[in-house]
């Protein structure tokens, strides 16, 4: 329902030809969110839209949301 505050979210996508095969997830800096702690009391979503034209053979496309949580620490 909704995604977690002090958490960084990566944001990828995928383009599928028309035989089903899809490309590795493609992403870059702008596709990288941190959630801040203020938001913490609100809904948060996230909304994503594509900057640029898909490949000449793209006939769709997937969306990925991956966390990038940290990592432990042995105590």
């Amino acid at each position: 329902k909704s995604i977690k505050t002090q958490r960084e979210y990566q944001i990828g996508i995928t383009y599928l030809d028309k035989h089903g095969r899809e490309t590795p997830i493609l992403t870059g800096k702008s596709g990288t969110i941190k959630v801040p702690k203020n938001k913490c009391g609100k809904v948060n979503r996230l909304s994503v839209q594509l900057q640029k034209d898909p490949p000449s053979f793209a006939v769709a496309y997937k969306y990925y949301i991956k966390e990038n949580s940290r990592e432990y620490k042995s105590l």
